[in-house]
């Protein structure tokens, strides 16, 4: 009796369905993660913190550099908007409408302002469970590590900004230093940029992912 080709391919899915979802994003991390792309923050951290302290055309300024983000970030992920549904619309594909959904998400936010990161919150757990369910119908999207880089590389942009704006940093820094009035120079400029470069992620990954009809043109 021959053995059955798909005995195989059914332990392996049984094995998969009992991974939890933070065993395989931690795979993930390990295996396929573009680590390089860390280092493109690291640089636009310096970056701005050279011009901040340069005070390049007023940018040592908190307000006037916010100023010059608060028309950046908002325009990069208009273009994320727009990219996705564009896309959308010319291929009917499902994994451009799945970065359409996300794109609403964090342009809403961004419009409403303070309070509506709830938004954005609820957007990724639906589009989270859409994924888990109709895992073939953004195969392309998941399996592209370049694109899944991008979308990461967007959270971690974000968590940092976070992180800054929260003002984590500043109270690490003083019980380290033992200073009470210590606090990290510019913080604003770096959380603002931080925001905008996590725009220019999803932008990125938006423009870059190939769907089934253009992969099979090249």
């Amino acid at each position: 009796m021959e053995p059955d080709p798909t005995a195989d391919d059914g332990l392996e899915t049984t094995e998969q369905a009992g991974d939890s979802s933070f065993a395989l994003i931690h795979r993930w991390i390990v295996t396929e993660f573009h680590w390089s792309l860390l280092v493109v923050p690291v640089l636009v951290v310096g970056l701005v913190y050279l011009v901040s302290f340069s005070d390049f055309a007023g940018s040592s300024d908190d307000d006037i550099f916010k100023a010059y983000m608060e028309l950046l970030h908002p325009a990069l992920l208009f273009g994320f908007l727009i990219v996705s549904w564009a896309r959308w619309i010319v291929t009917r594909q499902p994994m451009f409408a799945f970065l359409g959904v996300l794109s609403v998400c964090v342009f809403s936010r961004e419009i409403i302002g303070q309070g509506s990161s709830f938004i954005v919150y609820a957007g990724i757990i639906v589009l989270w469970i859409y994924a888990s369910r109709h895992h073939e119908r953004v195969a392309s999207l998941l399996k592209s590590d370049w694109i899944m880089s991008f979308l990461f590389m967007c959270f971690v942009c974000y968590a940092a900004s976070q992180i800054l704006d929260r003002g984590a940093i500043k109270h690490i820094g003083r019980f380290v230093l033992a200073d009470s009035e210590w606090r990290l120079a510019h913080s604003s400029n770096l959380e603002e940029a931080l925001e905008s470069l996590g725009g220019a992620f999803l932008l990125l990954a938006s423009c870059g992912l190939k769907g089934a009809k253009e992969s099979t043109e090249a």
